[in-house]
């Protein structure tokens, strides 16, 4: 009887090795393969998102460089004119400069007005955009009859610049710089 139990535990414990050889064994490589096919495609995943985040943040950086050349090449076509006028006392006195160069408003007594202009040229095959920007401290006392409009192609527009000197005006010498940026519409 003894060497019977024998038997039926050596049989059971030869039974239980080879289901465990067949069928747990194995289920369990499978698992531990599942988890490292998901533990490499979790890594791809975050590789392919690392990949595009770089990816996105080169596009973003270039098309920021583009834009910046863009500007500072129509910063550095625009046309830029001197803006200058000297206060006198004396009431009704004028002294005016010719030139073309600047938008110079020579010497004007307070409550007097000048008006000086700028002719904007298209001559090329699209329309322009034109916008005139005042800086310094000549900015407040320039008035712009029209700082932005549009140019067509092969037409001319006057810029009215009007400098009003008030009656609260200092002695001194105002300067400062007037931009006129032409920018292409291509479209």
């Amino acid at each position: 009887m003894c060497y019977i139990k024998d038997y039926v535990f050596d049989y059971v414990i030869n039974y239980v090795n080879v289901c465990s050889k067949r069928f747990i064994i194995p289920r369990k490589k499978k698992m531990e393969e599942t988890k490292q096919k998901e533990n490499e495609n979790a890594k791809d995943v975050s590789i392919s998102k690392t990949r595009l985040l770089v990816l996105a943040k080169k596009i973003v950086s270039g098309v920021a460089f583009l834009v910046l050349i863009l500007i500072l090449a129509q910063v550095i076509n625009a046309d830029k004119y001197k803006a200058v006028v000297r206060v006198v006392e004396e009431k009704g006195q004028i002294g005016v400069n010719p030139t073309t160069e600047k938008l110079d408003f020579g010497d004007l007594a307070k409550n007097a007005s000048m008006v000086r202009y700028i002719n904007v040229n298209n001559r090329g095959k699209f329309k322009v955009s034109v916008m005139a920007l005042k800086f310094g401290n000549i900015s407040d006392l320039i008035k712009v009859q029209d700082s932005r409009f549009v140019v067509s192609a092969g037409e001319t527009k006057r810029i009215r610049f009007e400098m009003f000197m008030p009656p609260s005006a200092n002695k001194e010498r105002y300067s400062g710089w007037v931009v006129v940026f032409k920018i292409p519409l291509l479209f």
